[in-house]
């Protein structure tokens, strides 16, 4: 069989979809040893894996994705002769090959007012015929598996559940005596902290992450002991206006006690995660929530919004708040901060928890979905 990736996305910093790409192109080669691969990517992406005789990469000579997808992926498809092509989110037409689309989210389509770029109103356009074109609908968790179904019944059994992994050998409990490091000292952390990990963008919900923590700060007596916690935000902004807004609300409700970190690479995403007291994973709607999980991975107890992706995947391993109330997440982020035991104990039963997502368990799996395309018609799939 002849299998086509799309990693178009590769190489371009582009969070949770990207690291999916990345680990389908590490691992579905070597579960698949007799099928041959041809990945697609952009001009500038230098693959960090040693040659394998089963794989080969073909460079997209345009960078503009409407041409790749309406033009140039069908045309690559012809050429390779591929018996199969893997996307992200949006189907080519005219494709002489099975297709599996894979969908994170439909987040552009149920909370459109987060979601209001060209980009998202593109998606909105192309993803109900991208559904109804594919012959397997792979999504990440049973959350959206279910919104797909509801939303789109025609391509019921079409869908299939596979969650991502976590990269437990990277993220791992910090050792015992183990200091802070270069990150800390640049970002000025010297003593406690909350840290949300992700990108700076309307979904997240970071107002009232910040409005939260602003009411915790205003809670705790000016001599506490241990000495008040800064709320660290730590990712790439997709707008420079949305935090500037957010940098003024955090003057005014936490004045100077919210840390912007900017961009995070992995050595310091995983210093930050290790010493931090608590995470927080504020959004108002996810896919999957992979910070969320690598951070149970480090032995760090989440304070999650009460969304069903976040109860499906963290279970009752985390404390939760509605997504709407700053003062409820600012009393369950008092409990954690002040009481020991129970951070403790969610720190102990989230990396249980964690472990049983692994990358080597989804792209085994997957590679089961991809065969499973040509045994006959499709039936449901979900998740064990």
């Amino acid at each position: 069989m002849r299998i086509g990736i799309d990693a178009h996305i590769l190489g371009k910093g582009k969070g949770g979809v990207e690291r999916v790409v990345h680990h389908m192109v590490r691992l579905l080669p070597e579960f698949l040893p007799e099928e041959n691969f041809t990945v697609f990517v952009n001009r500038r992406y230098e693959p960090p894996f040693g040659p394998r005789a089963n794989v080969r990469y073909r460079r997209l000579p345009v960078a503009d994705p409407l041409l790749q997808r309406s033009v140039i992926l069908p045309w690559l498809a012809r050429q390779e002769r591929l018996d199969l092509l893997h996307v992200q989110r949006a189907a080519p037409p005219g494709l002489c090959a099975k297709l599996v689309v894979h969908v994170h989210d439909l987040l552009p389509l149920t909370a459109p007012q987060d979601h209001r770029g060209f980009r998202d109103g593109l998606v909105r356009r192309l993803t109900p015929g991208s559904l109804r074109r594919a012959d397997r609908v792979l999504t990440v968790s049973e959350s959206v598996a279910g919104e797909i179904r509801h939303r789109f019944p025609e391509v019921v059994r079409k869908v299939a559940a596979i969650p991502n992994g976590i990269e437990a050998e990277l993220f791992r409990p910090k050792p015992p005596g183990a200091p802070r490091a270069a990150v800390h000292s640049r970002l000025g952390l010297d003593g406690p902290y909350v840290l949300y990990l992700g990108a700076l963008m309307a979904r997240k919900n970071l107002e009232v992450a910040i409005r939260g923590f602003g009411r915790l700060r205003e809670s705790l007596p000016a001599d506490a002991r241990p000495e008040k916690p800064k709320l660290v935000l730590a990712g790439m902004s997709r707008s420079d206006d949305y935090v500037a807004g957010l940098r003024a609300l955090a003057e005014q409700a936490a004045p100077g006690a919210v840390c912007f970190a900017g961009f995070i690479h992995d050595a310091e995403c995983v210093a930050l995660l290790q010493h931090a007291g608590v995470f927080l994973a504020p959004s108002r709607g996810e896919g999957f929530d992979l910070p969320a999980l690598e951070a149970m991975s480090c032995a760090v107890p989440v304070l999650a919004s009460d969304i069903p992706v976040h109860r499906e995947l963290l279970g009752y391993d985390a404390l939760f708040f509605p997504p709407d109330r700053p003062e409820r997440l600012a009393g369950e982020l008092q409990r954690l901060l002040t009481r020991d035991d129970l951070r403790a104990q969610l720190a102990q039963r989230g990396v249980a928890r964690a472990a049983r997502f692994t990358w080597e368990s989804a792209m085994q799996r997957m590679g089961g979905l991809y065969q499973d395309v040509f045994s006959g018609p499709a039936a449901a799939v979900s998740a064990p």
